[in-house]
């Protein structure tokens, strides 16, 4: 049982090992075209992106398939109307955010990643996207600065530095760095959002820790849930994150398997995904049960 388990961690290194030249390779390709080569402009369904090669997540669907997350854009869609207002934290390139945008009347997104903000502003200007206010920090519980990974395979899953290494979250010799972390009811003092989004790779509870007077205004929180990064990324419980969100929604909806959980079973069935180690993507915490029927 030793040395199958050994075997396993060996081919998962090997794999991880892979990827990381392969990340390495498009890098080197974008950069023969001259030093200053700095990102790919594509055209896609939902904007013109500058992205970055070397990232094999967002910006390859979006240079292969010309889209990235349609399902996700189309639950936040489904939710929103011409005069409502969004925040979206962690904002990444601006596939999501962009497309979002053009349906609302404003935006506010939060990127932590350096380079990556760096895309978001580019994106945000090409796409003509004047009702957005970007951020370059960290959503946090506490205002000050914060120990990051800079993910060069997968830029979308930089994130705060774990307090368990895992070849998973290290196995592209991410950067590390110190980004500028606030409390978001500080920094959007009075503002009122119809929207959260919130995606940023295990910083959920902290983010959300910090933003008490922004939730209880807003009517949808749509975040995810991911077991290994509250246990390995934020070392903190299902509990710690569920008190964050419960006090104030009523409903809790799984798009992936339709589930519709009532606020009394919410922590139950958090707690269950959890045993489980089934992870979700786009949880959607709601107090407009009718915004659900057409999902």
């Amino acid at each position: 049982m030793f040395f199958i388990k050994q075997i396993k961690e060996w081919n998962r290194e090997r794999k991880w090992k892979r990827r990381y030249k392969k990340a390495e390779k498009r890098k080197n390709k974008l950069l023969s075209f001259g030093e200053n080569a700095h990102g790919i402009l594509t055209r896609t369904e939902q904007g013109i992106f500058v992205v970055d090669p070397e990232d094999n997540f967002v910006s390859r669907s979006l240079l292969q398939e010309g889209y990235y997350s349609l399902n996700e854009i189309a639950l936040a869609e489904s939710l929103l109307a011409e005069k409502d207002h969004v925040l979206v934290v962690g904002a990444h390139i601006g596939s999501i955010a962009i497309p979002l945008s053009k349906k609302v009347e404003h935006m506010v997104a939060i990127e932590a990643n350096p380079g990556t903000y760096e895309l978001l502003k580019m994106n945000l200007r090409i796409n003509v996207c004047s009702n957005v206010d970007a951020y370059n920090l960290a959503a946090n519980d506490e205002s000050g600065t914060l120990d990051f990974l800079v993910s060069r395979d997968n830029s979308g899953g930089s994130k705060r530095q774990p307090v368990v290494e895992k070849i998973s979250y290290t196995y592209d010799q991410p950067e590390l760095v110190k980004v500028n972390s606030q409390r978001l009811d500080d920094l959007l003092v009075d503002r009122v959002f119809d929207l959260v989004f919130m995606d940023i790779e295990g910083s959920e509870y902290y983010a959300l820790k910090g933003m008490p007077k922004t939730l209880s205004a807003a009517k949808h929180l749509i975040v995810e849930f991911l077991p290994h990064h509250l246990r390995d990324v934020a070392g903190v419980s299902t509990n710690q994150f569920a008190e964050q969100i419960i006090p104030f929604f009523n409903y809790m909806y799984v798009p992936r398997t339709k589930l519709l959980v009532e606020k009394e079973h919410i922590l139950a069935t958090l707690n269950q995904f959890y045993a489980d180690d089934i992870g979700h993507d786009n949880i959607l915490f709601t107090n407009e049960i009718e915004c659900l029927s057409g999902l």
